[in-house]
């Protein structure tokens, strides 16, 4: 757990929460309204590693984390090989603001907590809307000015995107099959502000013109595993199921708790739609669980006139779990599949707000991807890289990935842990479909370039998305088994392992480039050269028997 400003000087009053496809925390400010515009911030994950003070001696109470870590995106801006990070709840580290009303994103380095990674500004005044698409860039807006802008996380800019007069209060991407292939729309609600009042917002990216339709006060917005997005129209306590086209229906979901619903979210696991309710008619606050036509409504506690509990956002864990933040209590709530509700106690007066998103599940939902991750440490520093070997044979049948579906291998290594999430990802191998036709590219295929003792491999898996598959099949995913990254250097018939079987194709190397070539047609001939003086010679001989024999790595002296 962790506690951070969002904002230099911490004034931004963060509003709105995406996570992406690599596990960072993206956050709308809505009133960082210094220089004009607003801003979001980047938070990264640290998974591991271990407590200590600014010398990396072990303190439980440090500043810093000091690796291994089992995952890592947060930023080691000193380059002093540790991560100075908020311990938890209650632990910010400063964001001293600058001199003046102007921030900007190179006031990023005032931020003392290293997992505070991005600080950038956008059009928007006020910004409340944040999605993930799937190639991990970052969408805002605002329903104060209507401006929504684009953030390219890998070229790290901010270009103005559409301006559609509506929407901007929260929302969602999707994507939609079509003929001519995925279509990229945003959804977004507008909760009565501005004209026209309440509308949903849905815009196709493709294809630009924005489709409103009216929602009375639409709030909380979430999307089923049939594309299907859900919207609560928090005047009148019902909600609108929006149809990928745009159409909608209203559905009365109130069972007798009708009034002031508000956050939304889909759990997957049996598409039910879980909203929460201020019930200011009945004193009560609820969660609501919709599916298959039912209503159950649970208590959550607390009475809307002394303003306890009063939920807001609502998002659905990796293990199922139902969460929603409750401002006026300080609490946040978890709830089962049967209604089953436990409470986690704050501080008095640190009135909890999320709006979506914040575990993820939109995001993986939506975009149909991701992620899987490794460090690697192979103890050598300068240890070089370059070949990746996969299959799929062990995991489903056959050795295609499924139709529909694409996946994609990239590596970086450096001999600093804390130095990787700095450093760009090589893709190294990719596989898809293509117009009905099996792609794969890379498997197997000699790469230069990538040198360091710790190799961080990523893999991002594109599956399916709602709409995609005929019924009742509902969900496609790709599958890897067996990735192996290594040096290549003395692995001659490239199985992703230096051992006895090696012996004959180095050999034979040795005698014939030419008929190594035909014998081993996606091997690199010279992986032969294994003391990486440019030949493959007799001078390779005793390296190789080396690294055959003790486990070196090749190439070191």
């Amino acid at each position: 757990m962790g506690d951070y400003y969002t904002s230099p000087g911490g004034t931004g009053d963060p509003s709105r929460t995406a996570v992406d496809l690599d596990g960072n925390l993206w956050i709308a400010n809505r009133a960082d309204h210094a220089n004009g515009g607003g801003s979001v911030t980047k938070i990264g994950l640290v998974i591991g590693g271990t407590r200590c003070d600014r010398y990396g001696v072990e303190d439980e109470n440090g500043d810093y984390l000091k690796p291994p870590f089992i995952y890592n995106t947060c930023c080691d801006r000193d380059g002093d090989g540790l991560i100075r990070t908020s311990r938890g709840y209650n632990h910010q580290l400063p964001w001293m603001a600058p001199e003046g009303a102007a921030r900007e994103p190179a006031h990023l380095y005032l931020a003392d907590d290293e997992c505070i990674c991005q600080y950038e500004r956008v059009r928007a005044e006020g910004t409340r809307f944040l999605a993930v698409d799937r190639d991990n860039n970052v969408w805002t807006g605002s329903q104060l000015d209507r401006e929504f802008d684009f953030l390219d996380t890998a070229a790290d800019t901010v270009t103005p995107a559409f301006e559609p007069e509506l929407g901007g209060y929260g929302g969602l991407f999707a994507l939609y099959p079509s003929p001519e292939g995925l279509r990229r729309v945003i959804w977004s609600t507008s909760n009565n502000y501005g004209t026209p009042t309440g509308y949903v917002l849905r815009y196709d990216l493709d294809e630009p013109a924005a489709y409103d339709s009216e929602a009375l006060r639409s709030y909380g917005i979430g999307m089923d595993r049939d594309g299907n997005v859900w919207v609560a129209q928090h005047d009148v306590g019902t909600l609108r199921k929006f149809y990928p086209d745009g159409t909608f229906d209203t559905v009365d979901h109130a069972g007798g708790h009708a009034y002031g619903p508000k956050g939304v979210a889909v759990r997957l696991a049996d598409n039910s739609v879980w909203v929460v309710k201020i019930g200011r008619h009945q004193g009560r606050h609820y969660i609501s669980k919709l599916v298959g036509g039912y209503v159950q409504n649970y208590p959550l506690g607390g009475q809307y006139a002394a303003d306890t509990e009063h939920p807001t956002g609502v998002a659905v864990d990796s293990a199922d779990y139902v969460w929603t933040t409750c401002e006026g209590g300080d609490t946040a709530k978890r709830v089962s599949a049967t209604g089953h509700v436990d409470t986690i106690e704050f501080d008095a007066g640190s009135g909890p707000y999320s709006f979506s998103n914040m575990t993820g599940d939109v995001t993986l939902h939506s975009t149909g991807a991701g992620t899987w991750n490794v460090i690697h440490d192979s103890g050598a520093f300068g240890a070089p890289w370059h070949l990746a070997v996969w299959n799929r044979e062990n995991c489903i049948a056959g050795d295609e990935i499924p139709e529909l579906t694409a996946l994609t291998v990239e590596i970086r290594a450096s001999d600093v842990m804390t130095e990787l999430p700095s450093l760009p990802y090589v893709q190294v191998g990719r596989a898809e479909w293509i117009d009905g036709d099996f792609v794969e590219v890379g498997n197997g295929t000699w790469f230069e370039g990538v040198t360091g003792r710790f190799l961080e491999v990523r893999v991002r898996f594109m599956g399916t998305v709602p709409g995609q598959l005929p019924s009742p099949e509902t969900f496609r995913t790709p599958t890897l088994c067996d990735l192996k990254i290594t040096s290549a250097l003395a692995d001659m018939n490239c199985d992703g392992a230096v051992n006895t079987f090696d012996i004959d194709p180095f050999v034979l190397a040795m005698t014939s480039e030419t008929q190594y070539a035909e014998n081993f047609p996606f091997c690199n001939y010279m992986n032969g050269d294994v003391n990486c003086d440019g030949s493959v010679n007799v001078f390779d001989i005793d390296p190789f028997v080396l690294c055959l024999t003790s486990g070196e790595s090749c190439c070191q002296q």
